[in-house]
């Protein structure tokens, strides 16, 4: 059956396989000595990149790949500073070069594996470790409207844990529920009804 939650896990996948893509291509392109990324490589990080932001709090899978993103571009961006270092002549801004390229390539690097870092932990607790399970009566929940987009909450046992839509459309207040939750990102990612909430 087709619904909201399978287009945006959809959305996520297709545009997880375009970023790998256009990383490869980019490689080759640098491989080839061009210097400047072309508008269809542009496209094909950006605007994939934004789709997969712009849904990860749909569902787990949506999660999974913003995971599997920040990894892989911390990944990629390390495997650029050394390549920069390796090869300063060819760090260009624009049309123009850059200035002590190599200090430039040391910053890119740390960025790079803070990113792959912190994409590893966060992978690596939500969806490798086991879950922390927690059991209560539901006390709210709500939808908030934040910079980046709506999140996603459901509090239980007065604690607020933060999910995706999918499994807020099936969490009802006052309900008793047995729920998973990532060690990485804190993040509800399924949940049991124990007790359903009085007249229900």
């Amino acid at each position: 059956m087709w619904t909201w939650t399978l287009f945006y896990e959809l959305v996520a996948i297709v545009s997880l396989l375009l970023i790998v893509l256009g990383i490869v291509l980019t490689f080759a392109a640098q491989h080839r000595g061009e210097k400047r990324m072309s508008p269809l490589l542009q496209g094909l990080l950006l605007f994939p990149l934004m789709a997969i932001f712009a849904c990860r709090y749909q569902s787990s899978l949506n999660l999974l790949a913003q995971d599997l993103v920040v990894v892989l571009g911390g990944c990629s961006g390390g495997a650029a500073a050394v390549y920069l270092w390796r090869n300063p002549d060819k760090f260009t801004l624009g049309k123009g070069t850059v200035r002590h390229p190599k200090f430039w390539a040391v910053i890119i690097f740390i960025m790079g594996t803070g990113f792959a870092a912190y994409g590893t932990v966060s992978l690596g607790g939500d969806f490798i470790m086991q879950r922390r399970e927690i059991a209560g009566v539901v006390t709210k929940i709500y939808v908030r409207s934040e910079r980046y987009g709506r999140r996603y909450y459901v509090e239980i046992e007065g604690r607020r844990f933060p999910t995706t839509a999918d499994i807020y459309a099936q969490v009802q207040p006052l309900s008793r529920v047995h729920a998973a939750v990532g060690r990485g990102s804190g993040n509800i990612f399924s949940t049991t009804t124990l007790t359903p909430p009085a007249g229900a």
